[in-house]
């Protein structure tokens, strides 16, 4: 019996594009920061922009926001309420894209600059 593997990748972007924005993540600088007063209304409000206008973010959890949660709680509560996909996870700092295999596209070609990697 034959396994369909290709149904077991979760996200609509391709395997390719993701490990390709993984990559170009690296290079970004933090784009918002979420400090101790935790995730509120407004920061998921303002992510939901950013993510619409660049496509990729990367956020920086402060000290204050992770007192009761793990890093990787935190990360997946920010994705699921963003209505984004986790791209990298260093340390306390957090990577979101949209998983639209367009906006990807557009992120590797250039024609979209995530912020942080403007010249």
């Amino acid at each position: 019996m034959c396994m369909n593997y290709k149904n077991l990748w979760p996200y609509k972007i391709p395997k390719k594009d993701y490990y390709k924005l993984r990559s170009i993540s690296s290079q970004m600088k933090d784009t918002y920061s979420i400090g101790r007063e935790g995730i509120k209304d407004t920061t998921i409000k303002d992510l939901k922009m950013l993510l619409k206008k660049y496509g990729m973010i990367k956020i920086r959890l402060q000290r204050g926001s992770r007192l009761d949660k793990d890093r990787f709680e935190l990360a997946e509560e920010l994705a699921k309420k963003v209505g984004a996909i986790i791209i990298d996870i260093r340390g306390f700092t957090v990577t979101l894209a949209l998983d639209d295999p367009s906006y990807a596209r557009s992120i590797i070609k250039g024609t979209r600059v995530p912020p942080g990697l403007e010249k």
